[in-house]
């Protein structure tokens, strides 16, 4: 397998967050990347399915999305929904 390298510029806030989830999962940055860029390219759920699951969540809870601080990171990084981040 052939591999590329990507160089971008990423707001330092973000890049810390980033940092720390790298830490806590054991990843490298080329892992979390090339998974962050395959959900993207290739996600699990169609978006549309995934725009209505959320509405209908918001609908029976009442509730938006919420991160907790221990999710936060998750949630900022990955920048995709995560089921931690449900909560009231």
């Amino acid at each position: 397998m052939e591999y590329k390298g990507i160089t971008v510029k990423i707001d330092a806030d973000l890049h810390a967050e980033v940092r720390q989830y790298l830490e806590a999962t054991n990843m490298t940055m080329a892992e979390f990347v090339t998974q962050a860029l395959d959900d993207e390219l290739h996600p699990k759920f169609q978006k549309e399915d995934m725009k209505m699951e959320k509405h209908e969540n918001d609908r029976i809870s009442g509730a938006g999305r919420i991160c907790s601080s221990a999710s936060r990171t998750t949630c900022a990084a990955m920048r995709s929904p995560s089921a931690s981040c449900w909560s009231r």
